[in-house]
């Protein structure tokens, strides 16, 4: 109904306000609220990831942002939970990660793919990152978006052919 509607947006934006000021108890009491409602869940649980993360309470913060669903919380969530993956030297786990959520949510497959490459390559981890985008544009051969993500990696190396010939690739399929 529209009254919960607006109920469930004034409690979000009261707990985003107590975050703000850093209020977490209170911040944290609304965005659980928001949960148990059944009422912006993802935003809630993204909300609550941060202020745990803040807090230094990785596991928690994991566990909240691993429940962000599609949205505009979504992506930044992800980039969270791989971030930390990382620092934990976890890399079997990050890839486990990343074939789950492209596997739940088959339409952002291409983006999942581009944030674990980007993700790999800020970690020093540039092999890794042009294997992955090999693999994503076998899976995706007409992309432009995943064969422009693998020239800036290999410009990035030095393979300025490699490079090459994926903005080739582009051009000729998307002359414009």
């Amino acid at each position: 109904s529209a009254a919960s509607s607006r109920l469930s947006r004034e409690v979000y934006s009261l707990g985003i306000i107590n975050r703000e000021i850093k209020d977490y108890d209170e911040a944290t009491r609304l965005f659980e609220q928001l949960i148990d409602s059944g009422a912006r869940q993802s935003e809630a649980h993204y909300y609550l990831g941060i202020m745990a993360l803040e807090l230094h309470q990785p596991e928690e913060a994991i566990s909240h942002l691993r429940e962000v669903q599609p949205g505009q919380e979504y992506l930044p969530a992800m980039t969270q939970v791989a971030k930390y993956l990382l620092q934990q030297k976890q890399p079997e786990q990050l890839a486990a990660f990343f074939a789950d959520q492209r596997q739940r949510h088959p339409q952002l497959a291409v983006q999942l793919y581009i944030l674990e490459s980007d993700i790999l390559s800020r970690a020093r981890k540039p092999a890794a990152a042009l294997a992955l985008l090999d693999q994503a544009i076998a899976d995706h051969p007409d992309n432009s978006d995943l064969r422009y993500a693998r020239s800036l990696l290999h410009e990035k190396q030095g393979d300025l052919a490699g490079a090459e010939a994926d903005l080739r690739s582009i051009l000729k399929s998307d002359p414009d």
